[in-house]
């Protein structure tokens, strides 16, 4: 479990678009990592609303 914690921390602090989600206040290492791994850079989204919906 710690190995994976820390996997997560490394991923965080090194991917640019998870450091700026880590910048919106309530969204961490954790939180970040998981939507840029599920959206990636959001190109598939015209505007951020859709990616709400």
């Amino acid at each position: 479990m710690d190995a994976l914690a820390g996997e997560i921390d490394r991923i965080g602090e090194k991917e640019a678009n998870c450091r700026r989600l880590m910048s919106v206040p309530g969204i961490g290492r954790l939180i970040s990592t998981a939507e840029v791994a599920a959206i990636g850079t959001a190109e598939a989204f015209e505007r951020g609303r859709d990616f709400g919906a």
